[in-house]
């Protein structure tokens, strides 16, 4: 604030507000993820507020708010396909596939996490694709398709296997 660059106010509190997500913090994680969300709509940020949106939408996927969770994570999902942001369209897939398993959807939610994962697979983005499979084989556990989550908790593994042996790059180089 102090140097007036409002671009990088708009990612320290998308940043933080991550960071409270994270934690539970779920009332902390809004005001500040809703400040991002309109200063990045001020300096006309479309990365800021893919980012900012699909932030959000995970929000409120864990209150359980699965309306507000859909309107985000679409705004951010169509933002990250303008942008050309593999790494955010896997992330955003991811959390849709999520919501809906959560809405009692798992059709819908297994084609999202497929076209993420097939996504993340093709730009080799190896650590993102990890939490995918980890978060996909975790619903697949919920609807009761245990072999189903053990394939891909299995495939996860390999993956984490996969980027270590990347190396840093793997993580420094995400986009």
């Amino acid at each position: 604030r102090e140097l007036g660059d409002r671009g990088g106010e708009a990612g320290s509190c998308l940043t933080f507000g991550g960071l409270k997500l994270s934690w539970g913090d779920h009332g902390g994680a809004r005001s500040l993820l809703e400040e991002g969300l309109a200063i990045a709509l001020e300096v006309r940020s479309s990365p800021l507020e893919a980012a900012a949106r699909g932030s959000l939408g995970e929000l409120m996927l864990g209150l359980g708010r699965h309306a507000d969770a859909g309107r985000q994570l679409t705004r951010a999902l169509a933002l990250a396909e303008e942008l050309g942001r593999p790494r955010l369209r896997g992330l955003f897939l991811r959390l849709r596939g999520e919501l809906q398993f959560a809405d009692g959807r798992p059709e819908e939610g297994r084609a999202s996490m497929e076209e993420g994962r097939a996504l993340l697979a093709d730009a080799k983005l190896r650590s993102d694709l990890h939490d995918l499979l980890e978060r996909w084989s975790e619903r697949e556990a919920d609807q009761g398709e245990l072999d189903r989550s053990e394939e891909l908790h299995h495939d996860a593994a390999e993956e984490a296997e996969l980027s270590i042996a990347d190396g840093p790059a793997s993580v420094v180089l995400r986009r």
